[in-house]
């Protein structure tokens, strides 16, 4: 008899409930006005934020003219940094991608601010100034221009030495206003939807019954779906208890950031760990989650399934499955692994992005086992057949369609 099952909500199962928790909902709604890409007309629909951002990324006068006080307050650096990009088609683990990759466009541009040029703070250096670098420098975006238009709103900020920590301090503070907007955003969704109810009917089709396994849930969503099957025991009794990674909407504690290590950068080191480096590491969800409550942990040693309903599988959140997958011995234990999602929408093929994002995960864990030198991998994709023909991953279609 199967003892414990880990089931795990990504995004795909909030969207299936109907609630409009995509990137590009969110990117669409913040700055048109809207939640869908056809529905927009440009030049004709563009919200507040949008409007602001859109002026301030085409400013055609001197920098140095330019008063962010005259805008929408709300805005935040990594609003001008996405809306100057156009970053409005992907997913949220696109989004943290992004976020990394700023991050490494404006160390590399930082670099040359403090050792070249040896600026000592942004109050000593014009505008003008910052564009005719960047430019010179043949950057392809506006980053530390902008860095400086949204500092010299707080004094304090702006006259602080030009370092590296002082900058990721003040950007971190910029996330975290920027994931205070999504938090507002997704509460009004969310209560204007049958969540609670949708939620429950969707869970019932993945779960196994509590009578014969402990169910316990773990959401990477900041939702929280109410009578949730899922136990703990604390102080003796059995208590419900459903895991935020991230934070949750209550709280209003959510977070967003960066896989704590990239295997994929060209270094001499194996894998290397954002961690190691202090401008990245505030920006790892290894770091920001240290400051949620973590009273249980995701998994336990008798966990023998592990159930997967609409993740997608990204880097950033491939930290947390590793550990699992290590722990629970994936490639030499008896562990299974299941992979839910529903059709949802019909603008993509989820099936095949579903299989894509488990391509990419167990291929990276793969690689990652043959690079630490744990196991003799026979081949390129040989952890794929091995759990298929052991019957130990599935790939299952949910329907929605009666939520």
């Amino acid at each position: 008899m199967l003892k414990e099952e880990v089931v795990i909500l990504g995004n795909g199962f909030d969207l299936s409930c109907g609630i409009k928790s995509s990137y590009n909902n969110f990117y669409n709604k913040r700055y048109y006005d809207k939640y869908e890409n056809n529905e927009i007309i440009i030049g004709e629909d563009i919200s507040k934020v949008g409007a602001s951002c859109e002026d301030i990324c085409s400013y055609v006068y001197g920098w140095d003219t330019l008063n962010l006080l005259n805008y929408e307050e709300s805005i935040t650096f990594w609003d001008l940094a996405i809306f100057s990009t156009k970053k409005k088609v992907g997913s949220w683990q696109d989004f943290e991608s992004f976020i990394k990759d700023t991050l490494i466009k404006l160390k590399k541009s930082l670099y040359g601010v403090i050792t070249k040029l040896k600026i000592k703070s942004f109050s000593n250096w014009s505008f003008d100034a910052i564009s005719e670098f960047e430019n010179k420098s043949e950057s392809d975006n506006n980053f530390l221009l902008f860095l400086a238009l949204r500092m010299k709103h707080n004094t304090e900020d702006y006259v602080k030495d030009i370092t590296y920590e002082n900058i990721s301090d003040f950007l971190l503070k910029e996330l975290i206003k920027f994931e205070n907007c999504f938090c507002e955003y997704l509460s009004i969704e969310v209560s204007q939807l049958r969540y609670n109810d949708k939620s429950i009917s969707l869970l019932k089709k993945v779960q196994k019954d509590v009578s014969d396994v402990i169910s316990n849930v773990v959401t990477f969503n900041y939702t929280s779906p109410k009578h949730v099957m899922s136990y703990r025991v604390k102080n003796g009794t059995e208590e419900k208890y459903l895991k935020h990674v991230h934070g949750n909407l209550v709280n209003k504690n959510i977070i967003f950031g960066i896989n704590i290590s990239d295997s994929k950068l060209d270094t001499a080191e194996k894998t290397y760990s954002n961690f190691n480096d202090p401008f990245f590491r505030k920006f790892t969800k290894t770091y920001r989650t240290l400051s949620l409550v973590n009273e249980f942990p995701l998994y336990s040693s008798e966990t023998e399934e592990i159930k997967f309903f609409g993740h997608s599988l990204g880097d950033a959140d491939f930290s947390y499955f590793k550990v699992m997958f290590d722990s629970l011995d994936l490639y030499n234990g008896n562990l299974k692994l299941k992979f839910y999602y529903s059709d949802y929408t019909d603008k993509i093929d989820i099936k095949s992005q579903q299989i894509e994002f488990v391509t990419h995960l167990l291929k990276e864990y793969e690689e990652g086992l043959e690079a630490e030198n744990i196991e003799n991998i026979p081949y390129s994709g040989y952890i794929f057949d091995k759990l298929r023909t052991q019957g130990r991953l599935s790939i299952i279609r949910v329907d929605n369609s009666e939520l």
